[in-house]
């Protein structure tokens, strides 16, 4: 794993009036605008305000109100590890001093401050995510209480407008603030060189053996006793290693295919998820709750829009199969924070759109296949298809099967008869 970087300029937050922007956010701006949303929840609760969907109001107010709190705490946090440069300098004047008397060092000191300011930033960047985002919604939610009660062109036009300037600065805000800062982020991660894995140790050759020295004999004396001839050594086992001979040993053979390891890939360990991916996700999931109670509450929207898909499919399989998107994407998020894959970042974004479009497919898919396999009619539970929608949204895999069964089924006929 590289080491880290521990300079002191490139951890700090840029621009410079980064900090003491969103600490004035956190003291300030964002406390006054939770207490303005938990007033609306109080005036819609106690219903001093006629409001036409009323549960939607309070949930998004109550989503808003909680992002701003929240981002009031992620403030306080981000101010904990915070230390001004001119008090760092004062740090190392003492850390000097203390040096010599050996209970500090210099780099530990830096290393801790550089380790501060890394979290400092990642809270700066949670804070100002959460205040976008309690912004967008507080805007949602005052854009739904201007609606009244009643037909639309009963409503005066003066509250119409309102309405309608209410929501088109939520959906200005969330542009500007959420989704435009998130698709940069977004690209400079994309853009940023995978981590490589470490390279594998090179093998030390070994020496071989030293050839021993050789031997001087003395000459032989001149006897006149005949000299006895040493019995014969016997010949050394096939393969036995002999210290006079030097040459080394034979390689061994090569693995076999498939028996070796494989090799490592790029390793994501400790690269961290971008915090507006999780911000994303959580948008998703406050748009499918609005949308479930927006359908249960409000009668004119269950009589504008079709009850089923065709003859046989209900129209909820959409967001059946989005729920189980955004549950994959949750699921994804959860598990691999702490080691993240650039690659994937695109994909959790979209996630829950592309699980509607699998989801709802599926079951079309679904029904040919059953129309194709039976003679008769054929009668399903919509409540079958609506967890059929949620797994294909969950499961792309099951859904590339499915595509699969029905191309077999449609081709395969035609493809004999040919034959």
């Amino acid at each position: 794993m590289p080491q880290a970087d521990t300079r002191v300029l490139p951890n700090m937050a840029w621009p410079v009036g980064y900090s003491a922007a969103v600490d004035r956010v956190g003291a300030t701006a964002a406390p006054l605008l939770a207490g303005f949303a938990f007033t609306l929840i109080g005036l819609v609760i106690g219903n001093t305000l006629i409001v036409a969907q009323r549960n939607i109001a309070l949930l998004i107010l109550v989503s808003a109100a909680l992002m701003l709190s929240n981002a009031v705490q992620m403030a306080f946090a981000a101010r904990r590890y915070y230390v001004a440069p001119h008090d760092y300098v004062a740090l190392l004047e003492i850390a000097k001093l203390e040096e010599q008397e050996r209970s500090m060092s210099l780099r530990a000191l830096r290393e801790t401050y550089v380790g501060d300011l890394r979290k400092h930033k990642r809270y700066l960047d949670y804070t100002r995510l959460l205040y976008n985002t309690g912004i967008v919604l507080l805007l949602a939610g005052v854009c739904v209480v201007l609606i009244p009660p009643g037909r639309l062109s009963r409503i005066p036009d003066v509250r119409i407008a309102a309405a309608a300037v209410a929501g088109a600065g939520a959906l200005i805000e969330f542009m500007f603030g959420l989704l435009f800062p998130a698709l940069e982020a977004l690209g400079r991660l994309l853009k940023a060189p995978a981590p490589q894995p470490p390279p594998a140790p090179a093998a030390t050759p070994t020496a071989p053996p030293p050839t021993p020295a050789p031997q001087l004999t003395a000459a032989p004396q001149l006897t006149s006793a005949p000299q006895t001839t040493a019995a014969p050594q016997t010949a050394a086992a096939p393969g036995a290693a002999t210290a006079a001979d030097p040459s080394p040993s034979p390689p061994p053979p090569p693995p076999a295919p498939g028996a070796g390891t494989a090799p490592a890939g790029p390793s994501f360990e400790g690269n961290r998820m971008p915090p507006a991916i999780f911000v994303i996700a959580l948008l998703w999931l406050l748009v499918l709750a609005a949308m479930f109670f927006l359908y249960i509450d409000s009668e004119p929207v269950r009589a504008a829009l079709p009850a089923r898909l065709g003859s046989k499919i209900p129209l909820a399989v959409i967001w059946f199969g989005a729920l189980g998107g955004l549950l994959k994407s949750l699921t994804g998020i959860f598990a691999y924070s702490r080691r993240w894959n650039p690659s994937y970042s695109y994909w959790h974004v979209l996630k829950p759109a592309v699980g509607a479009i699998t989801g709802a497919m599926g079951c079309v898919l679904l029904l040919v296949t059953i129309e194709l396999a039976t003679t008769g009619p054929t009668r399903t539970d919509p409540t079958i298809y609506e967890g059929v929608a949620f797994v294909f949204g969950f499961a792309e895999a099951a859904f590339r099967s499915l595509i699969t069964q029905v191309t077999n089924v449609i081709l395969k006929p035609g493809t004999s008869a040919a034959r």
